[in-house]
């Protein structure tokens, strides 16, 4: 391998072409080597000793590092660098809990929460920017605080644990009729539960409420409820039509319930002191891939989704001059609760017919693609299909 290192003045990462700032050697391996104009200057073993190097190494040439960018430690090292094909890459070695830097707004993070990783976002103005190092080790920084509809069971039950098992805080959003308490007791003290119908904006604000007093803001907002029916448009056997009401019920929770929470959401966001990079906070809304290959008896279930799909970009264009991304997730087939009631054999001919891998989906899974959204601030106006390649038949 060898890699620029990105070095710039101000504490702007900026990226340097050889012989003027050049990394050497084989990656993963000891000794690290660093050459300064085509010369060897150290050897280097341990994250300790890259990290003093570094900083040796950095003074020699007059500049000043992005001291952000930079853990590193007897156990765990992280180093933003650039690959001469300009891709950002960072290394990393072992597995430490962070210690966050103190920044001129403060310590920020739910009562809770465990401490949050340092940031450190770069200049548009100063060459390419360094992404923040808890983009690498793939966890959301503990401390972020989120409202989970549909919270008690299925996609939002899965997506809450993960998330309160990763630090963060959360509020569970479900019907006072579901398991939401029993859940958030299960969580432990960085959940709480907020009974409440998502179509309902006044319940809404009151579980949002709950967000801002419990733990102080609010940063992610995860739309999981959601409801469906399989009726045929006319039935002529029957002779029997849809009942209108029972479309306007889907379309009214899986369509207006999701777009009450996300702008109600929104304006708790708002109020977050922006980030280095401007950003305030998150929306992930929960489609299907309903929305784009329906099935028979899937009129109100598509048009619900298909309204989900259709509203991300322009939510996601109103809202950024706030900050705040908007992304949806189309999932396939998942082992929710209302496919775990069918017999084994059905869901395993289910599971069958998606290429790769060949089962249904597991809650976990679309719960890994919620954090992995919240750590990776390009994303934003998508929808992401999490279907294995499946397209749905009529």
């Amino acid at each position: 391998y060898s890699l620029n290192c990105p070095l710039g003045g101000g504490g702007h990462p900026r990226v340097l072409s050889p012989p003027w700032g050049h990394w050497g050697g084989t990656l993963g391996a000891s000794p690290l080597t660093i050459s300064h104009r085509g010369q060897l200057e150290h050897g280097v073993q341990g994250a300790a000793e890259v990290g003093q190097l570094l900083g040796a190494f950095v003074q020699e040439i007059g500049q000043q590092a992005a001291h952000d960018g930079l853990v590193a430690d007897d156990q765990h090292v992280l180093l933003p660098l650039q690959l001469h094909d300009d891709r950002l890459q960072a290394l990393h070695q072992g597995r430490r809990k962070w210690t966050r830097r103190t920044g001129p707004g403060g310590e920020r993070g739910c009562p809770h929460g465990a401490s949050a990783p340092p940031q450190s976002w770069g200049s548009a103005s100063a060459g390419p920017p360094v992404p923040p190092p808890w983009l690498c080790p793939l966890s959301p920084p503990p401390g972020l605080v989120a409202l989970v509809t549909g919270g008690s069971s299925g996609l939002g039950r899965a997506t809450a644990e993960r998330l309160v098992q990763q630090g963060a805080c959360v509020v569970l959003l479900d019907l006072p009729a579901s398991q939401g308490a029993k859940v958030a007791a299960e969580l432990g003290d960085n959940c709480a539960f907020a009974p409440a119908d998502v179509t309902s904006a006044k319940e809404v604000e009151a579980a949002l409420e709950v967000a801002k007093k419990r733990f102080g803001k609010l940063e992610l907002a995860v739309n999981c409820a959601g409801v469906g029916i399989a009726v045929k448009t006319y039935n002529a056997k029957k002779d029997k039509v849809h009942e209108l009401e029972d479309f306007q019920r889907v379309v009214n929770v899986n369509l207006v319930g999701t777009f009450n929470v996300t702008r109600l959401s929104a304006r708790l966001m708002s109020q977050n002191p922006p980030d280095p990079d401007g950003h305030r906070g998150l929306v992930v809304n929960t489609a299907s891939v309903a929305a784009f290959e329906g099935q028979v008896g899937q009129a109100a279930y598509s048009a619900s989704k298909g309204g989900i799909v259709g509203m991300t970009l322009p939510i996601a264009r109103d809202l950024a001059p706030l900050g705040i991304r908007v992304v949806t997730i189309a999932p396939g087939l998942f082992s929710t609760p209302l496919l775990a009631g069918l017999p084994e054999r059905v869901r395993n001919f289910l599971g069958q017919q998606v290429p790769f891998p060949s089962r249904l989906g597991h809650p976990g899974e679309f719960a890994h693609l919620v954090q992995a959204l919240a750590e990776n601030p390009m994303i934003n106006g998508e929808v992401v299909r999490l279907d294995g390649a499946l397209r749905m038949q009529p």
